[in-house]
């Protein structure tokens, strides 16, 4: 039995090739054609594969690269974002920063007016307070103004620039401190029936001499202190009666007498306008009455011209201490 095979292939003009293949080689053949279609297929699925994953690759990079556009944008978006804050704080610091100037150069413009306004007061004030010394005689070129200096000190002197604000202040206060305890204005409300100076005594007739003023009051009238002070004395005293008397300092006191009570005891600091007693009629008098003497340095002095000075004129130095603050 012949173990050849023929193939044999007509063309279609009736040529025929006749082609001889043994069962061996046929075999061979066909399973060389098996191997390589089975390695075809499967070459085909790995490049199938390959490609699908290919593919998914592909779209995951455009994904990727769409989130990276993305992070890029909003990137840029805060950058910009970024900027324009920055670019806003610095208009704000610029703004506040001109602001603060603005406010600086107002305050240092109304501070100078401040000043300048209350030199002026302060002059004023003083001159006031000059007057007011003046006119009971106390001579105010020889009150001595502490200097503003210290010891243990140098340098080379430079003349200041203008009125010295400091002894300005030393003085007003100064004259503050005087005036507060000066025994000035009226002690009572009552009218004055017996001036200081010489007159005939009211119980025996004869000439003496008023070393004080009286004032008519009722039983009960109020009596005031006319100036700071210490109260030295608070009792009965002979003819003077109900008696106290206040030491203001720089040799002057001032004393009543003949009152229905006191109501302040020796070593009260009392203030001007506080009430010390009550108008009486004790001790050697005709009438309800008060006894006021002023002294310096123990020596009774005429207190017509510390009566005569009102006590509103006192209160024009009342803010003074406030101006202070100005001129710091």
């Amino acid at each position: 039995m012949s173990e050849t095979l023929h193939f044999i292939v007509t063309e279609d003009r009736g040529r025929t090739f006749r082609l001889p293949f043994s069962k061996r080689k046929f075999k061979i053949l066909a399973v060389a054609s098996t191997i390589a279609f089975t390695g075809l297929v499967v070459a085909a699925s790995f490049s199938f594969k390959l490609l699908s994953d290919n593919h998914s690759l592909s779209n995951k990079v455009s994904t990727l690269q769409n989130r990276l556009t993305d992070v890029d944008t909003t990137i840029s978006d805060i950058e910009r974002r970024k900027k324009e804050q920055t670019l806003q704080l610095s208009l704000q610091v610029a703004n506040l920063e001109l602001a603060k100037e603005r406010q600086e150069s107002f305050y240092k413009e109304e501070r100078q007016e401040l000043i300048s306004a209350a030199v002026s007061d302060l002059k004023e004030r003083s001159e006031i307070m000059e007057a007011v010394m003046g006119g009971i005689g106390i001579k105010v070129d020889k009150i001595k103004i502490a200097s503003t200096s210290s010891a243990n000190s140098g340098g080379p002197y430079i003349a200041y620039p203008g009125e010295n604000h400091d002894d300005l202040l030393i003085k007003a206060d100064k004259y503050v401190d005087i005036l507060k305890k000066l025994p000035i204005g009226r002690p009572t409300t009552g009218i004055i029936t017996s001036p200081y100076g010489k007159r005939s005594d009211p119980l025996n007739g004869q000439g003496a001499f008023h070393a004080g003023t009286d004032f008519r009051g009722k039983i009960g009238d109020k009596i005031y202190a006319t100036g700071d002070g210490i109260v030295t004395q608070a009792r009965l005293n002979g003819s003077y009666g109900n008696y106290v008397v206040i030491d203001h300092g720089n040799g002057y006191s001032t004393s009543f007498a003949h009152m229905k009570k006191f109501l302040v005891r020796k070593g009260d600091h009392v203030k001007r306008k506080q009430v010390v007693g009550l108008i009486g009629n004790t001790g050697r008098s005709t009438g309800p009455h008060l006894h006021y003497e002023i002294r310096l340095n123990n020596h009774p002095i005429s207190p017509k011209k510390f009566l005569a000075i009102k006590l509103p004129e006192i209160k024009k130095i009342a803010a003074l201490k406030k101006k202070k603050i100005y001129v710091q």
